[in-house]
Order: C-alpha cells, then structure tokens, then sequence
C-alpha cells in the first residue's frame, strides 16, 4: 500500500467519523427543537386560554410563536447541518476533538495525517518514507476495527429526548384534559384578527352517536355536559323531508341528560344545544325490515265432525280447531319476500331463553304474498318468519296459538238401572244408556257375563269372556244419543243365585285416530235363590203384620174412650172442655192410623208387584194377596172420612144433635174400622201357610235345577273339579237340610191351628223327613270328592227327580187345603145367606103390618117384640160373618157395612117403638128392610165368588201326569241297564229275559203314547214346553232298540235324556203356573159334548137367586109382594 493509498483510507475513516458527529449533533438538535417549540406551544396556548387575549396581544403571541419555531428549526436542524457539511473541520481538527475517544490510537491519527503531508519531501528532509508509511500503514490497519459511529458523544441526544419527551407528555396531558380549550385557544392564535367569543363554561357530547335503528324500534340518547353542567339541554331531532326540527327540554343530574325515542319510523338527525354550546349533530338512519300486513287463515274441519269450514277474521292468526283439521294459510307481507317459513314452536318453552322449534316448512312465494297448508295435530304456538330482497329478516315475530282440540272420548252412563238389581229368572229388565260425544257416533253394544251359582266370582272381570249384543240408539241432538230397551231375561235361562255382569260400551265416529271406546260402570243383575227371596218377603210381612197388630190395640183403646164419650154425652149433653180435648186427640190419632194404613197398603202393593215379577206366588195365593190388599185400601171408608170430618165440625158448632149425630157415626166407624183390621191380621195368618206352602214348592223346583246343573257337570273328570263339585253338592245338601226343617215347622203350625191340608201336610213331611234326602246328597258329596262321576250323576238324577215329586206333593197340598177352606166357607155363607133371606121377608111383613097402627093400638107391643126378635136374629148374623170373615176374604166391607147398616135401623126402630111413635117406627122398618136387601146382595155375590173359586180346574193336572211318566221313565232305565250287559251277546238271552225286554218295549212305547197326549194336552194350552213331541220320538226309538234286543249306550242316553226333559217338562208348567205372564190366543172351534139338559123342578139356590135378581130391579111395593108370594110359592112346589 502505498502512501497515497494509506493517506484516503484514512480520509474516508475520518468522513465516516465527520457523518457520524453530524447526525448525532443533528437528533440533538432536533429534539431540543421539539421540545423547545412544544414548550413555547404550551405557553402560549395556556396564556391564551387563560387570559383570552385581544387580538394584538394575540397577534404577538403568534409572532413569538412563529419566531420560536424558526428558531428551533435553525438551531436544531438547520445549524447542525450547515456546521458539518459548510462549514466542516478538517481532518486533523476532528481527529484532535475525538482522540481522546480513541483511546488504542489516540494521537497517532492526526500523527499519520501530519507525516503522510509529508512524504513525498520525506527524504528531502531527512525522513525515511518507508517508515512514514509503515506508520501510516498501522494507523489504517489500527482504524479499520473502528466503527466511527461509536465515538460521537449521545449524552447530548439524550438530554435532549428526555426533555422533549417530558413536554410532549406534558403537552398531551394538557390536551386531554383542556383540549376544547387549548384547541380554541390554538384557533383564536392562528385568527388574531378575528373577534372570538368567551368560551363557554362547559362543553356537550351526545351518544351513542350515528346509528342503524329498525322501523318501530326505540333510541335511547345520552347527553353529558362537561364543567359547569346546565340545569337543562334541549335534544333537537329533524326528520328526513321535513325542514322544522322537534325540540324536547332535558332535565338532568351531575352532568347527564337521558331522553328515549320510541317507535321510530323514519330516518332523522338529533344533536343537543344549550345556549351557544352545542353537540356534534349525529344521524339515525332508521331501516324497514319485512313485516305481515295481512294474514286470513281458512279451517276445514274433518268430514265426520259435521263442522262446516271457517275463515278467521282478518289478522286474527290464533287457530282453535278439532285435531285434524287442514288450516289454509295466506299472507301479504309489507316488502317483496326473498324467503318465508312458518316455524311450529315447542309450547313447553315458549317464553324462555331456550325456545325450541319442532317443525318447520317454507311458504309458497309471490311477490309479497306467501301462502302455505297444514294440518293440526296438537296444540303450541307457531310463528312466521319473514326475509326480504335485501336479506333482512323480521324480529320479534308474532307469536300465534293453535289450540288442538282433541276429539274427546265419548262418555256414557246407565240411567237404568242406577244400582245392582235383585232380578227373577224371566223378567224384563230395563236398560237406558245415555251417551255424549264432541262429534257423533259409530255404534252401541250391550255387554254381558254369566256368573252360575258354581262358577268363581272372580271370571266377571275378564272383559275378553263378556257377549256382545249390539244395541240401538237414538240421536236425540248433536252429539247426544239414547238408548232404551228391554233386556229379556229368558234366553240366558238363569239359576238361583246366578249372576249377570253387564255393561253398556259405545264408539265415537273418529276417522282420524279411529273410534274410541267407552263403556259404562258394570252392574250386576242376580237371581238371588229362593230361600233369600222369601226370607225378605217373610221379614216384611212379619213387620206389616206387628205394625196392623198395633193398629188393631190403638183401634180398641179408642174405641173404648169412643164408647165412654158417647154414652157420657147422652147422660150429660154438656161436654166438657177436657172431654172436647180428648175426642181431638182421639181424632187426630185415629187420622194418624189412616196414614200409616195408607202407607201399608202402599207397602203391601209394591211387595205383591215384586211378588208377582219374581213369581213367587201361585195366582190362587197372589189372588188372596191382592184381596187382602184391597181389603186393607177399604178399612179407611169414606164413611169414616165423613165421619171425621162431620165430628170436627161439629166440635165447632156445638149442637146438640149434630153433636150426638156426630158421634154415633164416628163410633160405628171406629168398629167397622176395628173389624176390618182384625180380619186383615186374621186373613194374613192364615195366607202365611199358603205362601209357605208355594216357597217350599218354589225352593224345591230351585233345588232341582241346580242339581241337574250339577248333575251336567259331572262329564268333567279332575281333581279340581272333583273338590269344586262336592263343595257346590255339599252346598245344595245345607239348603235341602233347610227346606226339611221349615217343612217340619210348618207341619207343625197347621197342625196347631187345626188347618185343613195338615194330614197331607203331615204325611209328606214325614216322607221328607224318612228320605233325609239331605243325607243322601251329602253322601253323594263324598262320592263326587272321590271322583265316581257316574255313581255321583246316577244317585244325582234319582235325587233331583225326587225333588221334583216333593215340589208337586207340595203344591197339591196347597191346592187341596185352599179346596176344603172354600168349600166350608162356601157352607157357612150360604146358611147366612138363607138366614137373611128369611129375616127379609119377615122384616118386610113387619114394614107394612106397622104402617096401620095407630099410637095406642095394641099390637104395637107385638111389633116391638117382633123388631127385637129380628135385631136379635141379624146380630147373630153379623157375628156369624165376622167369624167367616176371620177365616176368608169373600166377606167384604161392603157386606159387613150393610149389615152394620141394618142393625142401626132395626135399633132405630125399637127406640121408635118404645116411644109409641109408629110412623117413625114404620120409617125405620122400611129402611132395616132396604139395607137388609143390600145386605143380601152382598151376600150372593160372596157365594158366588166363593163357588166359582171351588169349581176352578185343578191346574196341576199335566204337571201331576208328566211326574208320574217321569217316575215310570225312571224305573224303565233302571231295568234297561241291568238288562245291558246280558244284551252284549243276544243269542245268551233267556226267554224269561227276552219277555223281559218285550214287555219294557211295551212300557216305553207306552208312555211314548202318553207322552203324544200331555203334548197334544199343552199345546191346546197354548203351552210349548218341554218339546214334548221330541220326547215322544226319543220314547218311540228307545221302544224299537228294546224290542229288537239292541241296547247301546246311546239308547241308555236317550232314556237318561228322556227322564231330564220329562222333570223339565213338569217344573216348567209349575213354574208357568206361578208366572204372572199370559199369552193371549186366537178362538178355536172345540168340539165336546153338550151340557145335560135343565131339570124340570128348579133347585132351591136357583130359587134364591132369581128371587134376589128380582128384588134387585127395584119394582114397586105392590109388585115387590106379588114377586115374593110367587117365588114362595114355587119353593113349596114338589
């Protein structure tokens, strides 16, 4: 390197050190410029604020400030500059300020410049230029690990940035704090010669400044006041296309003012001003989302509601319809729609942050309308949902309920019968059902299940066992049907003691989820047993018999305190206050009785109705029943309602002969009135036997047809069976055992009272009690538990047909005691009856010989002896036909009141006669005699009652016939039996054996001819029972096996067939006697033979009769003798 080379290398060191010290003074400079200027800023601008100067004042300030800033830019940027690029140092000078900082070098740079001058003359001076640029060499080497920029000093740049960092920070303080300020006053520095205002003390900024608002929504505008807040501000708000502004006064607190715009619609700008201060004006651009401006929905319900369609009012979006129902939407919306979908919203969170879509479906589009259909299934709420052209979309939308309205089951209730029933076997039973539905319905059917007597209870709660029978209904209005028939009770051919669950179901006509089924609380109809039955019947008779009996004592005490006051009143006239009270009182009790009569006889006929439904009764006993409750309707006469009401008026009026009138009438009352009662106690104590007799024959009948039912379950061969059966036989061995002490029981009363069928009675309860047919069938009850079915169902058969002979013997017991009671009271009313037939005539004799005397005629004693002797006669009589009328019911009241009648008369007459007074004697004789002939047709028409009941048919002749057939039948299959096993191999038969079977041939063919006739012998009856002519057949095939030696086990089948249907036969026309019901019949030819011709001499009752016939057309006394001297004359005719 040469020393040229050296020399620029240095050069360009110390150029690169020059560079550096001039950027280094130049940032110096240029932040204590800044800092210097911002420093000069701030005071100004604070002394402007501050003092608010004039505008030369200011005019200075800007000078200074101009001045301050060309200053900091000479002196900071300029001078820098120019003082290391003009106006330079040299090499040497600056290696001289900056060896000190060179500290491996020091010197030796500006020694190298100095020497490296000097090399070219070097050695003209005495120096070695090698040397000089071998220390030059160093000197360049030494500078090349140097970084010129290192050495300048920064202290100064420093100081300087720390500075003007401290007046910036000071500067921005101030702005942020007084920046209105100090900008204010900046503008009124840059204007001197502008006139500015005092500032004012405070300063308004606006929220929430420019803003997008939806059409309707609500603005919320804050305004705050910095220094000196006003009380109040005034917020200004210009609608778009309008020139005047809407200003509002704001009252506000520590500087804040609150104000809300509610419901905008269009677009405006708003700012806030009080006095010359004023916010920045702010915009409110206010935006149209898509809305419905009208909405019709359309409902069309299902078909089979019969509901017709509807439209909603207009915008009226709630939807309230059947389920089913197809709603047709369409909608106007305020835009043209880009999109629409109607969203169905879960009603459960409806109303809650958690809203829940559970369907959705998009809308047809047009334009702005959107239309869409759907059907309602259940009820919740359903929304649409609307977006436009530009993509906006609808807020808060409308929230709309559909209410489903489900198709409601139907409800049904049985009217009748309201509560479980006691019902007889045959009966009727009403059934009413009343069904409500919403809309309709399909169909009605009734339900039901039998229950036997041997079946568990527990099988009627199976629905899936229950018969179906389909029943009709009846619409009566929308939505309500009826339904009425009666349910006949025949067919199901019901035991004692079974039971029949019923109840009534109906199904609506709903096409969309299909009908549904309702169906009424079940009711039980049971046949209770016999036994049950007449022990309730027995239980109330015997409360209606004390009750009567009760009465009938009342009845005597009154009667007794009548008698006193009555025979008080003839001795003194003058009745006392207390006597008066006492008849009042014996008045009122006897008014008391009168009701509680009433109320027995109502009693009495509701107990015969049922009687009569159960047919518990034979008609002969049923007769008797309604007599006896007729009898009890005549004891309370009108005569003795007049009779009380003529005594109350004259307790008013108190004269002395209505008084005694009064009286007399209410004391005859009082006695018919005990006589009636007496006969009624006396006639139901007699009645109780025959009704015991039909109760034992009905129990028995009952017992029979349980036992066959029993007897046609033996078939069933198990263990379970085998226990049930002997539990269901030991059951009927306890009702038997039953039925042969009440037997007993009975035997024994009629006996006590001396009744007229107590020897038959006697008889058959001995058989009874001989036959213990208790016994047997608990021994058959052990039979059946060790499972011998067939022993069990033989002994079986032979019981029941046994059962069924005791219920016949029993009724012809009745039959025949109900005979000789008829018979013998038939005698005795006749002998009364001929007694007052010849009272009449001699009390007519005595009428007109009377009506000739005089006053003091002598035979005047004779006529009163005679009256006296008739009076006696007639009350022999009457106490003749009380006793009849204790024992029978063809003693009326009518008969009893016109013998009652007479003996007043004839009383009346005597008390004339003993008065001398023969005209009003005569009178009283005329009247005896009329109300004797009343009397007498009473009389007649009680015998003829009483004659037509004893020559009544015997109507248990067919049942008595097929009983008989029956026991023949039965013998006849135990002979056929036997013969069985010898007819296996017929060539084996003896010839005794083979007459033998000819002769059961005969037998069967023979009853088989009988069995013809009872057929032919029902129907003219008009009686189908039994299916006797089938019978017949089986008989007529039994005979042809018998008589060809072919005995099977069918011929042993067909007998044991027989014999059922032959008890069958003999039960059912029992039972058919006791039942109510008739059929009614077309007239028939019959041929039969005539009558026997009338006897020449008429007999002495036809004599009567006549003459009774004769009297009774009311011909004039003249005639009236005539008639009765032809007819006496006839009677001594032979």
């Amino acid at each position: 390197m040469g020393a040229r080379e050296v020399l620029t290398t240095i050069h360009g060191w110390m150029s690169g050190l020059r560079r550096a010290v001039m950027m280094n003074r130049l940032k110096a400079g240029v932040l204590a410029a800044l800092a210097g200027f911002l420093f000069v800023s701030i005071l100004i601008l604070l002394v402007e604020s501050i003092g608010h100067l004039s505008g030369g004042a200011r005019a200075v300030l800007l000078a200074v400030w101009v001045l301050s800033l060309l200053c900091a830019l000479g002196l900071g940027i300029v001078w820098p500059i120019l003082r290391y690029t003009v106006f330079a140092p040299d090499d040497k000078k600056l290696a001289r300020e900056y060896a000190s900082r060179m500290q491996s070098i020091r010197d030796l740079v500006l020694n190298a410049l100095q020497l490296l001058e000097r090399v070219e003359g070097a050695n003209r001076e005495g120096y070695s230029s090698d040397l000089i640029l071998e220390a030059g060499r160093e000197v360049a080497e030494d500078l090349k690990p140097l970084d010129p920029h290192t050495l300048p000093d920064r202290k100064r740049v420093r100081d300087s940035g720390r500075a003007a960092l401290v007046i910036g920070g000071l500067a921005v303080v101030l702005l942020l704090i007084f920046r209105g300020s100090l900008l204010s006053a900046g503008e009124r520095v840059m204007k001197p010669g502008q006139d500015f205002e005092p500032p004012a003390p405070f300063s308004l900024s606006i929220q929430p400044g420019n803003v997008r608002l939806v059409r309707g929504d609500s603005l919320i505008v804050n305004v705050t006041a910095s220094g000196e807040a006003p009380v109040s501000i005034v917020l200004e708000r210009l609608e778009k296309g309008k020139n005047a502004s809407e200003p509002i006064e704001i009252k506000g607190e520590a500087g804040g003012y609150r104000y809300t715009y509610r419901g905008i619609t269009s677009s405006f700008t708003y700012w806030a001003h009080e006095g010359r201060v004023k916010s920045e004006t702010c915009e409110a651009q206010v935006q149209e989302l898509p809305g419905v401006r009208f909405l019709s929905v359309r409902l069309t319900p299902p078909a089979y509601t019969g509901l017709s369609e509807q439209v909603l009012e207009e915008n009226v979006g709630d939807v309230a319809a059947v389920t089913g129902t197809h709603a047709k939407l369409s909608l106007s919306a305020t835009k043209s729609l880009k999109d629409a979908k109607i969203e169905f919203l879960k009603p459960e969170f409806v109303g809650t942050d958690s809203e829940q879509v559970r369907a959705s479906r998009n809308l047809t589009l047009d334009g702005s309308r959107a239309s869409t259909e759907f059907t309602i299934d259940e009820s919740g709420y359903y929304r649409l949902q609307l977006t436009d052209q530009e993509g906006l979309t609808n807020r808060d939308a409308i929230l709309y309920r559909i209410t489903a309205r489900p198709d409601e089951p139907p409800l049904i209730s049985l009217v009748e019968p309201s509560h479980d029933l006691d019902i007889a076997a045959g009966v009727s039973v009403p059934v009413v059902a009343e069904a409500v539905d919403d809309f309709g319905f399909t169909r009605m059917a009734l339900r039901y299940y039998r229950t036997t007597a041997f079946e568990a209870a527990e099988a009627q709660n199976d629905e899936s066992q229950y018969k179906s029978q389909q029943i009709s209904m009846r619409v009566v209005e929308a939505g309500k049907a009826f339904s009425e028939m009666l349910w006949d009770m025949t067919p199901l051919d019901l035991l004692p003691e079974d039971q029949v669950s019923f109840f009534v179901e109906v199904w609506d006509n709903d096409a969309i989820h299909g009908p549904k089924r309702a169906r009424t609380e079940t009711r039980l109809l049971r046949f209770p047993s016999m036994s049950e039955i007449f022990e309730k019947q027995e239980e109330a008779a015997q409360t209606r018999e004390i009750t009567l009996q009760d009465l009938l004592n009342e009845s005597e005490a009154i009667r007794e305190k009548v008698d006193e006051a009555v025979e008080e009143f003839k001795s003194n006239p003058e009745m006392s206050w207390e006597r008066k009270k006492e008849i009042e009182q014996l008045m009122e009790k006897q008014r008391a009785m009168n009701e509680m009569l009433n109320q027995i006889s109502d009693a009495m006929e509701k107990a015969a109705q049922q009687m009569q439904q159960r047919s518990m009764f034979s008609p002969q006993v049923m007769e008797k029943i309604k007599q006896l409750q007729d009898l009890v309707k005549e004891v309370i006469t009108p005569e003795m309602r007049k009779a009380l009401e003529e005594m109350a008026a004259a307790m008013k009026q108190p004269s002395e002969e209505e008084m005694r009138r009064a009286m007399e009438n209410f004391q005859n009352t009082q006695q018919m009135f005990e006589q009636a009662l007496d006969q009624t106690l006396n006639m139901l104590k007699q009645l109780k036997m025959a009704k015991k007799l039909d109760e034992l024959t009905r129990r028995l009948d009952e017992l029979g047809r349980r036992q066959e039912q029993l007897n046609e379950g033996l078939d069933k061969k198990s263990p379970e069976n085998a226990s049930k059966n002997a539990q269901d036989q030991q059951k009927l061995s306890e009702e038997m055992k039953k039925i042969e002490q009440e037997a007993k029981k009975l035997s024994e009363e009629m006996q006590k009272e001396n009744s007229k069928g107590a020897p038959d009675m006697k008889k058959l309860e001995e058989e009874m009690q001989q036959e213990q047919l208790s016994q047997q069938m608990k021994q058959n009850s052990e039979s059946m538990n060790m499972n011998q079915n067939q022993s069990a169902k033989k002994k079986g058969r032979q019981m029941r047909r046994r059962m069924s002979e005791m219920a016949s013997a029993m009724q012809n017991v009745r039959q025949q005691m109900e005979t000789d009671q008829n018979a013998e009271v038939l005698q005795k009313l006749e002998r009364s009856r001929d007694q007052l037939l010849d009272i009449s005539m001699r009390q007519e004799k005595l009428w007109k010989e009377s009506e000739k005397l005089e006053a003091g005629s002598p035979q005047m004693t004779q006529a009163a002896e005679e009256q006296e002797n008739l009076k006696q006669a007639v009350n022999r009589i009457n106490e003749d036909l009380r006793n009849i009328a204790r024992e029978s019911l063809f003693v009326t009241p009518q008969l009893m009141a016109s013998v009652h009648q007479t003996l007043r008369q004839m009383q009346s007459a005597c008390n004339a006669a003993q008065e001398r007074d023969p005209r009003t004697a005569s009178h009283y004789r005329r009247q005896a005699f009329g109300a004797l002939n009343n009397a007498l047709k009473e009389s007649q028409q009680a015998c003829s009652s009483c004659k037509n009941s004893c020559n009544k048919p015997n109507p248990n002749s067919m049942c008595n016939k097929a009983g008989q057939m029956a026991q023949q039948q039965a013998k006849l299959n135990n002979q056929t039996q036997n013969m069985m096993s010898q007819c296996q191999n017929p060539g084996s038969l003896s010839m005794g054996e083979q007459a033998s079977m000819q002769r059961m041939a005969v037998e069967q063919q023979g009853l088989a001819k009988s069995a013809k006739e009872l057929a032919q012998e029902a129907q003219a009856s008009q009686q189908s029972l039994g299916r006797l002519e089938d019978v017949a057949k089986d008989m007529e095939e039994v005979a042809k096996d018998l008589a060809n030696r072919n005995i099977s086990e069918r011929t042993l089948q067909k007998q044991e067939h027989i014999e059922s249907r032959l008890l069958d036969f003999q039960r059912a026309t029992r039972e058919r006697e006791f039942s109510p019901k008739r059929q009614a019949t077309t007239g028939v030819d019959i041929v039969r033979a005539s009558p026997n011709p009338l006897p020449n001499k008429p007999g002495k009752d036809q004599l009567r009769e006549d003459l009774l016939r004769a009297l009774d057309a009311k011909y004039t006394p003249d005639y009236e003798q005539l008639i009765r001297a032809y007819f006496d004359a006839l009677s001594k005719w032979k």
